[in-house]
């Protein structure tokens, strides 16, 4: 799980995101902790259900953010 900011809201599934002012700051995250807390406890709990969107993300990932694959081409 990530927060919805910076460049994690493009990399990341909605699903896999949660609010971005749950973390903005130390005060912030003492407030928003026991969302936080049940957010990722859901997803722990439910995992089985979601193992599409898993499976989703990872390629996602690997295919958009973690593969030299543009790079390389360039290099051609």
């Amino acid at each position: 799980m990530v927060p919805d900011r910076l460049s994690y809201s493009e990399m990341y599934l909605d699903v896999f995101k949660y609010e971005s002012k749950w973390t903005e700051s130390w005060e912030a995250y003492n407030v928003y902790r026991p969302d936080l807390c049940l957010a990722i406890t859901t997803h722990m709990d439910y995992y089985h259900t979601r193992l599409r969107q898993i499976k989703e993300q990872t390629e996602y990932l690997a295919l958009n953010f973690f593969s030299a694959k543009d790079l390389l081409s360039n290099l051609e």
